[in-house]
């Protein structure tokens, strides 16, 4: 009788942990936006707007392969990943302006590390 409430306890504890393992882990998020990309930068980097996203620039990094296959003032259809480890503040959210902004997923991009992975050139 004495042992039911120390493995009841002890499996509290083991789905608490779980849980709390499971919110805390970084989900990877998949993402798929059109960008204009407007500069290239010497250290394997891109420069420019994405379509729907307002006015503001963004900057990516991209591998070797991808930055020599890319051109500046040319639309390209962008695949990129990220894993979901930081939230955006709710006071830069604000400030962001277009449809770009509608799906909550994309937000976040501004707040993590973005791994381009797939470049498609828009004619």
């Amino acid at each position: 009788m004495k042992r039911l409430p120390l493995i009841t306890i002890i499996i509290a504890l083991l789905l608490v942990l779980f849980f709390c393992v499971q919110r805390w882990s970084a989900s990877q998020v998949d993402v798929t936006f059109v960008m204009l990309v407007q500069e290239k930068e010497g250290s394997n980097d891109i420069r420019g707007l994405i379509e729907g996203a307002g006015s503001q620039h963004f900057k990516f990094k991209l591998n070797d392969k991808l930055w020599q296959a890319t051109q500046s003032n040319h639309r390209y259809e962008v695949k990129a990943t990220y894993k979901n480890k930081h939230k955006l503040s709710s006071k830069k959210k604000e400030r962001l302006e277009g449809p770009f902004w509608s799906n909550e997923r994309n937000y976040d991009m501004l707040a993590n590390e973005v791994s381009i992975q797939k470049l498609t050139l828009i004619k």
